[in-house]
């Protein structure tokens, strides 16, 4: 039914189409009747539900795949997100992938996500070398995750001028499958299959498999059993 509704109002405007190319002096009339199905299109998507996320996520996929991004099926964004890619960057994102409200990538160097991973609202992803996410992976909200940090070996030089002279600190993340990230952490080493990460953790130590950590800085409070 809902493919329907779109191939009717296709249908419609088609002919108003023909219908001003044949006979341009009524052009006004035509101008009326094309904004009337507007209308009406665009009060169908509102009350339809299924309709409205059909259209929206393959104006996404659309979009993104314009832009370069790699996308696999069943792939749902609740908004566009904000993808700033430089050249040399890659994100290819799995099926069935969730992702929520203010989502963000910043990419130099590449991002890979698996299938059916799950990042909820105003997560960043930021790569400068290599971000990999596998499969099954819940992430929570407000997360940042980034393969870089600034270089502060040399005290008596401005940070931004260590940048210039001597670069950043970059460390591939890798994200081992059917992992937890809960909200608010900030994320700067690998974590392994299954572990845990708690809500306001600063991880700045790789996290071995099925391990708990937590606090700021994280620390391991207990393992999967």
């Amino acid at each position: 039914m809902t493919l329907n509704k779109v191939f009717f109002f296709l249908l419609i405007v088609t002919v108003i189409t023909f219908m001003s190319i044949g006979f341009p002096e009524y052009h006004i009339l035509w101008e009326v009747l094309m904004g009337i199905t507007y209308l009406a299109f665009c009060i169908v998507i509102c009350k339809d539900a299924r309709l409205y996320a059909f259209i929206k996520n393959r104006v996404l996929r659309f979009l993104l795949k314009r832009q370069g991004v790699v996308l696999g099926k069943n792939v749902r964004f609740k908004e566009f997100p904000h993808i700033e890619m430089r050249k040399g960057g890659s994100l290819i994102i799995g099926d069935d992938c969730t992702f929520g409200y203010g989502m963000s990538f910043n990419i130099r160097g590449s991002v890979r996500l698996g299938k059916r991973v799950v990042i909820n609202n105003w997560t960043t992803i930021s790569a400068t070398k290599e971000i990999i996410i596998d499969d099954d992976v819940l992430i929570g909200s407000c997360v940042y995750i980034v393969d870089t940090i600034h270089n502060t070996s040399f005290h008596e030089l401005p940070i931004k001028e260590i940048d210039k002279r001597y670069g950043w600190r970059t460390s591939p993340i890798h994200i081992g499958k059917n992992s937890w990230i809960a909200t608010n952490v900030v994320l700067l080493k690998s974590i392994g299959e299954g572990a845990v990460i708690g809500a306001n953790s600063l991880v700045v130590q790789e996290v071995p498999d099925y391990h708990l950590v937590s606090c700021d800085p994280a620390r391991i409070i207990g393992k999967r059993i």
